[in-house]
């Protein structure tokens, strides 16, 4: 989808060096707080929501090019992840409500700044969608 409609030099490889990045991040996030605790916490629930958020653009993908969107299947996977981290942590209080906030708008920043990346290329480019 990625390729049809925003970036045709993209392929198989840059997917896989970009999402490799991306998890390396996470894991990275999720050692830190583990050694760090507190307010480290910002960092994996931020990588969190990233995957959430990203989650709702294979929705809107597939809505608006009618066709499959290939995370549209594992999305609901980090909505659930999500639900718990609320549930049996926010909830309980394992972590503030001022840190889950935080990492909650920066997740969502991250999401709107790479998703949004695809649509100013396409018009730098001068390819319209």
């Amino acid at each position: 989808m990625i390729r049809k409609y925003f970036w045709s030099e993209f392929n198989g490889k840059k997917f896989f060096w970009f999402n490799l990045g991306l998890h390396l991040v996470n894991v990275l996030s999720i050692i830190i707080y583990e050694i760090l605790d507190g307010i480290w916490v910002i960092l994996p629930l931020t990588m969190c929501w990233v995957f959430v958020t990203n989650g709702f653009w294979h929705v809107l993908g597939t809505a608006m090019f009618k066709e499959y969107s290939p995370g549209l299947m594992t999305s609901p996977l980090y909505w659930i992840i999500m639900y718990f981290i609320v549930r049996y942590n926010l909830l309980q209080g394992t972590f503030s409500l001022s840190n889950f906030i935080i990492a909650t708008v920066i997740g969502t920043i991250i999401t709107i700044l790479m998703i949004g990346s695809l649509f100013y290329s396409t018009k730098v480019y001068g390819e319209e969608i």
